[in-house]
């Protein structure tokens, strides 16, 4: 589910039968004949709950949303369509060698010709799963403000626990550089970017005429070494760690709001900068919600440290995890 759902708040639902559910629930849907609702059971650790219920239907939830976000533009106005192009400008220019491939994707997807059309958003309703065995120590990603205050923490306290993989560079290596330490030093920019395209990377850029990157390699070479493997990049590299069966652990710490962060920031305290990180990562839900394994919101930063430490256990506890499935609903 990438949603939360109450029937008790939703009139049109039959009877006293609907089924309640959060975002990221697994939903077992034992019936999904009728256009408009579905029956289903929730599973929790694995195991199908007894409760049989009632759900709306995906096209239902698209259609109510949908009608829902063409009333607010009626109200606005259509002044927002700049905003959107300058977005996708901005995520070009962000995730570099791989922004022209995912960019390509998302504007064949179906739903880009009503975007154009009526200025809506996608909307989020429910993606199929398919369940993964688990049989390595698990990538983390922390996304969201602080994240590498968490990082470098977790590193630190636990290095038999947490480790950084070794980037790739195109670069030449300098005096005293060695092979696997600093970087793994690619012997041409050409190879690199033919590894870059065979998806040996889960993300790459270019800064001052080389190339540099995070190979599936790399954060192989840690989790076979029985640690979590730190990673600080985009959330495009969750789906290609799935595909690369890594499955990483994604956490999100949820910033309350502007003042939440200008709490944390201490001595380095700045309105504008706490503004515009909270703007950069209210979008990390926005656009990665239905691949977040957990989004934490606390007081303190303590509290989101001790959070976040409780999440990567109890996921690497786990024998199985859910993925989104290659095939759509």
């Amino acid at each position: 589910a990438e949603f939360d759902y109450d029937p008790s708040k939703d009139p049109s639902i039959p009877g006293d039968r609907g089924l309640s559910f959060r975002t990221g629930d697994i939903l077992y849907v034992t019936n999904a004949a009728d256009d408009s609702w579905w029956q289903a059971k929730r599973i929790t650790d694995g195991q199908e709950e007894e409760e049989l219920g009632i759900i709306p239907s995906k096209s239902r939830v698209e259609k109510k949303e949908r009608a829902r976000q063409k009333r607010v533009n009626f109200n606005q106005g259509s002044g927002s369509r700049s905003n959107t192009l300058d977005r996708d400008k901005k995520k070009k220019k962000k995730f570099g060698l791989f922004g022209k491939s995912v960019d390509r994707k998302d504007t064949q997807s179906g739903d880009d010709s009503d975007n154009e059309q009526d200025n809506l958003e996608p909307v989020p309703s429910y993606e199929l799963v398919t369940q993964h065995e688990v049989n390595h120590t698990r990538p983390v990603i922390i996304f969201g403000p602080f994240k590498e205050l968490i990082n470098d923490q977790l590193l630190n306290d636990h290095p038999d626990k947490f480790a950084n993989c070794v980037p790739h560079t195109s670069r030449p290596k300098r005096e005293k550089e060695v092979d696997g330490r600093e970087y793994y030093f690619v012997p041409s920019r050409e190879q690199m970017e033919r590894d870059i395209q065979n998806y040996l990377f889960i993300e790459a850029g270019e800064y001052g005429g080389n190339l540099y990157g995070t190979s599936v390699s790399a954060v192989r070479e840690v989790a076979n070494a029985s640690k979590h493997c730190i990673l600080d990049v985009s959330g495009h590299a969750i789906r290609r760690l799935i595909t690369a069966g890594l499955f990483p652990v994604a956490i999100y710490v949820k910033p309350r709001d502007v003042k939440w962060i200008l709490d944390n920031m201490g001595d380095e305290a700045n309105e504008e900068r706490a503004q515009q990180m909270y703007e950069k990562s209210i979008k990390i839900e926005q656009q990665f919600g239905d691949l977040l394994t957990a989004v934490i919101e606390e007081e303190t930063l303590n509290d989101v440290y001790e959070q976040t430490c409780a999440v990567i256990d109890r996921e690497q506890s786990l024998e199985y995890v859910w993925v989104p499935s290659k095939e759509k609903l």
